[in-house]
C-alpha cells in the first residue's frame, strides 16, 4: 500500500515587507520608492534588517542597500507599463524578495525659451521657440493666429514669431498696448504644454544726448 504525509513548514521571522505603492513617474523623471520592513523578532530595531536593489534589471542586486531608492525614466517614451523593480529584504536568516511595478506616464513638452516682454513701435520684436519632449516624443508647435496681435507672422517651418508694431498698437490691446496669446506644443500621445506670451509695446525714443561742456578760458592748455 501507499501513505501520503503532508509537511508543512512555517518561516517564522522572515522579514515584514511592504513596497507600498502604486508607483507612477513621468517620462524622463525620477521617483522615490519608499518601502518599510521590519524584523518581527526585532520589530523597534531598523538595523535587523538590510536591502539590496536591482534597479537595473539585471539580475544583480547590487545597486542600492538603502531602504529609499531613486528610480529614473530617462530614455523611456511613456505611457508605459511592465517596469518592475526588486528588492531582496534579509534578516541574515531568510531572504524576502519583493517586485515592485512602475508605471510610466506620458509628459508634455517642456518650453524652454522664453520671448522678450517688451516690443518697440517700428522695431521688429522677434519669438524663436524652443521646446523639448522629456520622452523624446516628436511634437508640434502651434498658435491660434485669432489671438495673435495684428501684423504678427508665424512661421510653422523655424518656429519662429515676427512683428513690427505701430503706433496704432498703442491703442488697442487688453489694456491698451498690451497683446497675451498662447502656444501650445503637442506630441504624439497627445500631451500638451503651453506657454503664455505677453508683450508690452513701448515708443521708439531717441537715444539721450549727453552735456556737452564748452570751453570757458579757464582750462589748463
Amino acid at each position: 500500500g501507499e501513505a501520503e504525509q503532508t509537511w508543512m513548514i512555517s518561516m517564522r521571522g522572515g522579514p515584514v515587507v511592504n513596497p507600498g505603492g502604486p508607483y507612477r513617474v513621468a517620462e524622463g523623471a525620477e521617483i522615490e520608492l519608499a518601502i518599510t520592513a521590519f524584523d518581527p523578532e526585532d520589530p523597534d530595531n531598523p538595523d535587523a534588517v538590510s536591502f539590496a536593489w536591482d534597479l537595473d534589471s539585471d539580475g544583480v542586486f547590487d545597486d542600492s542597500t538603502e531602504p529609499t531608492v531613486t528610480w529614473s525614466a530617462a530614455g523611456i517614451d511613456g505611457p508605459a507599463d511592465g517596469f518592475v523593480v526588486h528588492v531582496v529584504v534579509s534578516d541574515g536568516e531568510y531572504d524576502v524578495q519583493a517586485d515592485i511595478p512602475v508605471e510610466v506616464t506620458n509628459a508634455p513638452p517642456l518650453f524652454v525659451s522664453s520671448p522678450s516682454p517688451t516690443a518697440t513701435i517700428d522695431r521688429e520684436w522677434i519669438y524663436a521657440v524652443q521646446a523639448v519632449d522629456p520622452g523624446d516624443d516628436a511634437f508640434e508647435i502651434t498658435v491660434d493666429e485669432d489671438e495673435m496681435p495684428l501684423g504678427m507672422v508665424f512661421d510653422p517651418v523655424t518656429v519662429t514669431f515676427t512683428w513690427t508694431p505701430n503706433e496704432g498698437h498703442l491703442l488697442t490691446g487688453e489694456p491698451p498696448g498690451h497683446y497675451c496669446f498662447t502656444v501650445t506644443a503637442e506630441d504624439e500621445d497627445r500631451g500638451r504644454g503651453r506657454q503664455e506670451v505677453c508683450i508690452s509695446i513701448g515708443s521708439n525714443s531717441a537715444p539721450p544726448v549727453p552735456p556737452i561742456k564748452y570751453p570757458d578760458g579757464t582750462e589748463d592748455v
